[in-house]
């Protein structure tokens, strides 16, 4: 077989005096291409019949001199890979029959060889491809486990974080109510009416803006208010603070929509400040009335609409209260639109607040 420098024949098997068994090979012969008549052979490709090899100067002695020679290629792929040769003592030993049966065993040599060879690349493919596949399984399950790791990381981050922020809206939460019990106790010691009534309207806001934070903190949710829940809890503060609940009918439309922290705050004031002015201004006499209060969610908009059937005023005239101007001040800050129709039928305030 040519070896795999591709200079050198190498001999692999042999019948007769130097076969010891199996595969072995006593003294085996080493040739280089072109040597003798085996290596010329596997240089020029071309099987030969020699019949005296006496006479012919390319005979090279292996174990012993034999005067009749046939050499025939292994050809795979249109390459000489190996040689098949036999010798014999006697001159004019083989025929033309020899020849072709030779030529025809080194063909069927020839598929033999192409299959081995073709399964051992095909086994040492697939072995690379296992070893590839076990590699990036191991890679992979690194990855996996570190991105485990990571992931248990920000989670245990997130629950510590969520934990502190409970923990601030709660603070702030009874921090403002510490606020309004301060602003009830000064209240308590006026004696005039209007000036109580400025305290109470102070704890009105200040409460708004604490329903905020106990609903972040009892909900769970962090990020945003449940509108709806908001607009109720509003309305049973303020209805039992002015203590109007016998004489009014408050008929709510609410969707289930929500506000983020940003806008929860200004919403939560600009609502307390519409109901108070329908408490304060339309019905402070205790007359029986109508409240409707509606929370609809549009796809860019979410619309806040309190209405009364009260008597109404002209809204052409100069009419400036710290209620209106807080209102229009707060839905001027989340870039809103705050519009108020009266007339005899009753009051109509619109704030456009946008998501």
């Amino acid at each position: 077989m040519v070896d795999s420098s591709g200079e050198f024949l190498i001999q692999k098997a042999a019948v007769g005096p130097k076969d010891v068994g199996g595969f072995d090979v006593m003294n085996p012969i080493k040739l280089q291409i072109g040597q003798g008549i085996c290596g010329h052979v596997a240089k020029t490709g071309v099987s030969e019949l020699v019949h005296d090899t006496s006479s012919d100067g390319r005979y090279t002695v292996d174990d012993s001199f034999r005067l009749s020679e046939i050499t025939v290629p292994i050809l795979s792929k249109g390459k000489v890979i190996g040689v098949i040769d036999s010798e014999h003592p006697q001159k004019n030993f083989y025929s033309i029959q020899d020849l072709e049966i030779l030529e025809t065993v080194a063909s069927m040599t020839s598929v033999k060889i192409d299959q081995a060879l073709a399964l051992e690349s095909l086994a040492n493919h697939k072995a690379n491809l296992e070893k590839k596949v076990e590699e990036s399984t191991r890679e992979l399950r690194r990855s996996v486990e570190e991105l485990q790791e990571s992931n248990a990381q920000i989670e245990q981050k997130n629950k510590e974080n969520e934990t502190l922020l409970k923990e601030i809206h709660h603070r702030v939460k009874n921090n403002l109510q510490v606020v309004m019990s301060l602003l009830n106790l000064h209240a308590d010691r006026l004696s005039d009416s209007v000036e109580q009534q400025v305290f109470r309207d102070c704890q009105n806001r200040i409460n708004s803006m604490s329903i905020v934070h106990e609903q972040l903190y009892q909900k769970g949710d962090l990020s945003r208010i449940n509108a709806k829940e908001y607009v109720e809890e509003i309305c049973n503060e303020l209805f039992y603070s002015y203590k109007l609940s016998d004489t009014m009918t408050v008929k709510l439309n609410l969707d289930e929509c929500f506000f983020n922290i940003e806008k929860s705050v200004p919403f939560g004031l600009i609502l307390n400040e519409l109901i108070v002015n329908v408490l304060k201004h339309v019905f402070s006499n205790g007359s029986n009335g109508l409240v409707s209060i509606s929370l609809k969610e549009h796809p860019n908009s979410i619309f806040l609409d309190v209405s009364d059937n009260g008597a109404g005023f002209d809204t052409g005239q100069e009419r400036s209260t710290m209620g209106l101007d807080l209102i229009e001040a707060l839905t001027e800050q989340v870039d809103g639109v705050f519009l108020i129709t009266s007339g005899d039928s009753g009051t109509t305030c619109v704030v456009e607040i946008p998501k």
